[in-house]
């Protein structure tokens, strides 16, 4: 798969342990995957260290990568999905209603966002696009928010595999209408393409009111 900005830069910082993912899948050690790229197996691990890659050399790992039901792109390659999954997190808590503004340098403009309902607010629904994104959070944000200086950072774990990444943790909600302080289990998979985030879906715990929750995950 060829680069999809057109500037770049003359060598990037590899993502090891994507690399290592896609090599697992093709059942390749360092070795066959340098023959398969036409490269020594000295460069394939400088890349499985996050050594710096010409862009060229990049392109040619993402193509080599690649297979039937998974396409990589050089984007990838260099992307930390975990790290983007942090941010999303973070803005989530500390933006909120202006949370596209925090994530839009690595939302993907088509992605696709999926919402069950797990607070307040008439937001569940699949969203398509920054705006529609834009949208959710404004409704999610009219009826609650988050409460400040909760610690998100050590309240949620994250969990990769390739471009995907599951996020989970307790929140702390204050509802607008009566000010009542609720905690939401949260968990979000999240899909990356190019390095952007493209999909998302909500498979949090749902209140069935304000006080009680099912004690089963939405598939």
């Amino acid at each position: 798969m060829s680069w999809s900005k057109s500037e770049l830069k003359r060598s990037y910082a590899c993502n090891p342990e994507l690399i290592k993912y896609l090599r697992g899948r093709k059942k390749w050690s360092q070795k066959q995957l340098a023959k398969e790229s036409g490269y020594c197996e000295r460069l394939i691990c400088k890349a499985e260290s996050g050594g710096s890659i010409a862009s060229a050399t990049i392109e040619v790992l993402a193509k080599t990568l690649s297979s039937k039901d998974m396409k990589v792109y050089p984007e990838d390659i260099i992307s930390d999905p975990i790290a983007l999954a942090k941010k999303f997190i973070e803005a989530v808590h500390t933006l909120q209603r202006d949370l596209v503004k925090g994530i839009a340098h690595f939302t993907d403009p088509s992605g696709e966002f999926k919402f069950v309902q797990c607070a307040k607010g008439d937001y569940p629904g699949t969203y398509r696009g920054i705006a529609a994104l834009n949208e959710a959070a404004g409704k999610f944000f009219e009826a609650q928010s988050f409460v400040e200086g909760q610690d998100y950072k050590s309240n949620y774990q994250y969990y990769g595999e390739g471009n995907e990444v599951v996020a989970w943790g307790t929140s702390t909600i204050r509802v607008v209408e009566t000010g009542e302080l609720i905690d939401i289990d949260i968990t979000l998979r999240l899909f990356f393409e190019k390095g952007r985030l493209h999909r998302i879906e909500d498979r949090s715990i749902v209140l069935i009111d304000d006080h009680a929750k099912i004690l089963q995950k939405v598939d």
